[in-house]
């Protein structure tokens, strides 16, 4: 059954424009290491930290959180299922916690992005 759902938009040169200003800085304290690799390796990572950074917000939209609210940043971290090429969510701390805590037991997300989009769905589902 499904709980909750949220969806992001995020504008990638925003994000472009930010890593340009703060560099490591931004990234190290947004992102986990996995994702930095993953982003990183590609042709333009500012499209792939875009929409990390849009997953992250949707699922605090899920989680029914704000930013802030003691979940982290690196509480959501979001990989690639290589086998079917697909984006997958583990939570971490507080953000497992919430989940836990209003029911929600798997997040399925989707993200996609064209030309300076971004964008991000993710629905909370129980049992």
């Amino acid at each position: 059954m499904i709980v909750r759902t949220g969806i992001d938009i995020v504008e990638i040169d925003r994000v472009e424009d930010i890593i340009k200003k703060y560099d490591q800085l931004f990234i190290e304290r947004i992102f986990t290491e996995s994702e930095i690799a993953y982003c990183q390796n590609k042709a333009k990572p500012s499209q792939h930290f875009a929409g990390r950074f849009a997953v992250k917000e949707a699922v605090l939209k899920v989680l029914g959180v704000g930013w802030g609210k003691g979940i982290r940043w690196k509480d959501i971290e979001i990989n690639i299922d290589y086998q079917y090429g697909i984006p997958t969510i583990r939570l971490y701390n507080k953000a497992k916690e919430r989940a836990k805590s209003i029911g929600i037991d798997d997040i399925h997300i989707s993200i996609s992005h064209t030309g300076n989009i971004a964008v991000a769905q993710a629905i909370g589902e129980r049992g």
